[in-house]
This record gives structure tokens, C-alpha cells and sequence, in this order.
């Protein structure tokens, strides 16, 4: 039997190339083989190498919201320089503290199948800066297709919303004007001798 690293080098937990699935019909218990398959590091490797140095944070969770794993670009966002910073450390503790429910709802409705798309949350840096971010969240299966944890892609969105805001404001500001304009267009003189 052979087996390999779940993700990383560092991870102590191994995973069977071949493993059985137990399936009970009708009272009968079947036991279905999946196939041996070595693991093709060769093919694997450049796509490790890449979410290892992306940009974007990708966090790698157990079940149980547990960091399992992190990439350089999570480490860059949170100012942090060891992955041992954050690793068997609850994921939701990094985001505010009323945003860990949902977080956490978030976490079963992917799991139950559902589809969230990206979901915005704020974090707290360590000098207590805030940190505006995109979550989008997949749920990783083993070889059978058993849920075995969460990858959590991050991209730091505070500058975007910043622009977003200033945007807003900047259009709430030329619509008063611009409503203004209106008023002292539709205003006749006699009108306006009762104003002055």
C-alpha cells in the first residue's frame, strides 16, 4: 500500500493511494476497492508551487475549522512571517467577532452542497488596523469523495471598497446638486422673492 502527503511536507497525516468503501444495502454490507493509484507529484507539483507563492490568501481548514495550512500570500495580508502563527488555530478567530456566526453558518451551508460565492468579512490586523476581504470557500474530499476539510481562497479588498465608497459619495453629492439645479430651474421669479 502506498500513500502520500495530504498537502504539505510538514503535515504528519498520510493518505492511502488505495482505500476501501464500506456500503451497507438491504442489510448486506459491500466493501468497494477503489484502485491504487500513485500520485503524479510530477503534474502536482507546479500547482502546489503556484497557490504556495499566489498573491491571493489560501487557507487550507480541517472539518472542524481548524488551519491546517496556509500560502505566503495569507502571511503577507496578516503581517505575519511563520505559518506555525496560525496553524491548529480556529479560522474565525481571525475575522471580527460578530462576523464569526455567519462565517461559521457559511462553513455548514458549504458543506451541505450549497453554493455562496464570495462573501465579504473583516478582519482585525495586528496593530488593529481593519482589513476588508473576499472569502470564497470549496469543500476538499478525499479519494472517496468523503468531505475532509475547507480551502478558503482570500483577497484583500480594502482598497476597492474604499474607491466604492468614495464613488458613492461622490454620486450622492452630484444628485443633491443636481436636485438643486432642478428646484431653482423649475422656480419663478415671484417664487423667489418669498424665499429671499
Amino acid at each position: 500500500m502506498h500513500s502520500y502527503p495530504l498537502t504539505n511536507t510538514r503535515m504528519s497525516k498520510k493518505v492511502p493511494a488505495k482505500s476501501q468503501q464500506r456500503r451497507e444495502q438491504h442489510g448486506r454490507i459491500f466493501v468497494i476497492e477503489t484502485p491504487e493509484q500513485e500520485p503524479l507529484e510530477h503534474e502536482l507539483l507546479p500547482l502546489a508551487t503556484a497557490a504556495r507563492m499566489s498573491s491571493d490568501g489560501i487557507i487550507v481548514l480541517d472539518l472542524e475549522g481548524k488551519i491546517l495550512d496556509v500560502n505566503e500570500g495569507i502571511l503577507s495580508l496578516l503581517n505575519l512571517s511563520s505559518q506555525d502563527d496560525l496553524t491548529g488555530k480556529r479560522a474565525v478567530d481571525l475575522l471580527l467577532p460578530e462576523d464569526r456566526p455567519r462565517a461559521l453558518a457559511n462553513l455548514q451551508k458549504r458543506l451541505a452542497g450549497e453554493e455562496l460565492g464570495n462573501q465579504v468579512f473583516e478582519i482585525v490586523l495586528g496593530a488593529g488596523e481593519r482589513c476588508c476581504v473576499e472569502l470564497n470557500t470549496t469543500v476538499l474530499h478525499d479519494a472517496c469523495r468523503q468531505p475532509v476539510g475547507f480551502g478558503v481562497i482570500s483577497r484583500n479588498i480594502t482598497e476597492r471598497r474604499r474607491t466604492e465608497d468614495q464613488l458613492r459619495y461622490r454620486l450622492g453629492i452630484e444628485e443633491a446638486i443636481a436636485d438643486v439645479s432642478r428646484l431653482f430651474a423649475t422656480t419663478t421669479d415671484l417664487d423667489l422673492q418669498h424665499v429671499l
